[in-house]
């Protein structure tokens, strides 16, 4: 009898717990200087140096990380592979402007980086008083709904872990977290579930149909009623960003994922 044998794992884990992997990118982002990617011109290195740092100065919306609030999310979001796109800083400069575009059309915020605000405080959207406001907090509902589901459409392991460690609900539950629940997480698959709202169930539907190509005139009217031509293709536009994103940055994630 080996009943009191303690089944060992094969792999090791970083202190985080993560899993310990010896290259977790194909491209190795530029944490420590661009002398690595001897392709770059001196023009392009500085260019990238100078992206890398504005990330580390004092930002006029502050991120809840390193705070030791939201420690889920900061245990995934290190092994995030998007910094691997510094290996053409050009290429994430451009990105980086259409990408903050797509955000402030879709929910009124001023782009990423107060997206990012709300969503890695453990007092999620009102952690401001901008999110206060009724329009911004039923469109940050939404979009918040869409990167989800985006997630789950595409499969994607690292992201998905990522979005449900964040702040993306606009009510906390009991204990005060603005996490999403595990009973909404797993019903991502299915928008008619009783665990969403009309308007998140319609914007499931409403991903699920522009990423398919499966647009059908019983998705489209609703969407219509409830948000109109403009608000439609804005929310296209965030769909089709978001998913160039995901795209990119799994290409760079190594096939030994740490995640």
């Amino acid at each position: 009898m080996n009943e009191n044998k303690k089944v060992k794992g094969k792999r090791e884990r970083q202190p985080s717990g993560l899993w310990k992997v010896a290259k977790p990118n194909r491209i190795d982002p530029p944490f420590v200087g661009f002398d690595h990617m001897t392709w770059l011109s001196d023009e392009e290195k500085a260019l990238g140096a100078e992206y890398l740092e504005s990330f580390t100065r004092p930002q006029k919306y502050e991120f809840g990380l390193g705070k030791g609030t939201m420690p889920q999310l900061e245990r995934i979001i290190g092994v995030n592979a998007f910094y691997s796109w510094m290996c053409d800083p050009e290429c994430l400069v451009a990105f980086m402007g259409i990408y903050d575009k797509a955000i402030q059309l879709a929910t009124g915020l001023d782009g990423f980086a107060e997206l990012m605000q709300l969503g890695s405080n453990h007092t999620g959207i009102d952690t401001t008083e901008r999110g206060k406001d009724p329009e911004i907090r039923r469109k940050f509902k939404l979009v918040m709904t869409m990167i989800l589901a985006i997630g789950h459409e595409r499969k994607d392991d690292y992201w998905l872990r990522t979005m449900t460690s964040n702040s993306s609900q606009t009510e906390p539950d009991k204990s005060g977290s603005y996490i999403i629940p595990a009973e909404k997480a797993v019903m991502l698959h299915n928008p008619d579930s009783s665990v969403w709202d009309d308007e998140e169930s319609l914007a499931i539907k409403f991903t699920y149909a522009v990423m398919r190509s499966e647009m059908t005139d019983e998705i489209w009217g609703p969407c219509m009623e409830a948000w109109g031509p403009k608000e439609i293709t804005r929310y296209a536009m965030f769909i089709g960003v978001y998913n160039l994103m995901l795209m990119q940055q799994t290409m760079y994630f190594g096939d030994d994922k740490s995640f």
